[in-house]
């Protein structure tokens, strides 16, 4: 649980910071704070069971690897992944324009715009958030920079938006995948939840305490390299 914990924080950080970049947020300041939380998380969970004996029985190993498998397999495997998220990516931003078209996306934002408010985003940052958080920063990818180009997203909105996105994206992919290797689902999911929730939370905070009201019509940068 540990390790999964770690792993499902700070994993990918090479693809997924590139697209962070894209949307005009630090590539090196994500890899920072992800890595930061991810040895927090890997602490807590440790000194936890330590302390109280928690997940101290092997653990039970669901995915068992083929021995069979060879580089000719893996090829043809990550090309049907690259297909998979051609196919997915497609399907994403064919379901938020659809949900945006019949205004359920304002609707969400409207309804999550308490909670938003704390974690440092306006409403316009819903859709891009919730899509980000269930599928994934790779798989959202297309949705997440059509988001930030149209202009409705502040700089502070895209950055709270990432960081959340970061520390907790995919999370029932993710979660599924750890569960198959023994994780508990108490550390993979809701510690993992809990510390991207803290986490920007607390950076909201020192942004509001330094540099003033968040929720300013600052617009984050249209032209993405």
């Amino acid at each position: 649980t540990t390790l999964a914990v770690m792993m499902l924080i700070a994993h990918s950080i090479p693809a997924e910071g590139r697209i962070a970049a894209q949307c005009g947020v630090s590539f090196i300041g994500q890899a920072v704070i992800r890595l930061v939380v991810a040895v927090i998380g890997g602490v807590i969970v440790h000194t936890s069971c330590q302390a109280f004996g928690w997940l101290d029985t092997p653990a039970r190993i669901v995915f068992t690897p083929s021995p069979d498998v060879n580089l000719l397999w893996w090829a043809l495997g990550e090309v049907r992944n690259l297909v998979s998220i051609f196919c997915v990516i497609f399907f994403v931003m064919l379901l938020q324009r659809f949900l945006r078209y019949l205004k359920v996306a304002d609707l969400i934002g409207r309804a999550l715009a308490p909670a938003l408010r704390v974690l440092g985003m306006r409403p316009a940052a819903a859709t891009a958030m919730i899509v980000g958080v269930i599928t994934g920063i790779v798989y959202a990818s297309g949705v997440i920079l059509k988001e930030v180009r149209s202009g409705e997203m502040s700089r502070h909105d895209v950055f709270s938006c990432m960081t959340l996105m970061g520390l907790a994206h995919a999370i029932i992919e993710d979660t599924c995948l750890m569960l198959l290797i023994g994780a508990h689902i108490g550390g993979i999911f809701f510690l993992r939840l809990a510390l991207a929730f803290v986490t920007c939370a607390m950076i909201n905070i020192l942004y509001l305490r330094f540099r003033g009201d968040a929720r300013e019509p600052e617009t984050a940068p249209n032209e993405v390299s």
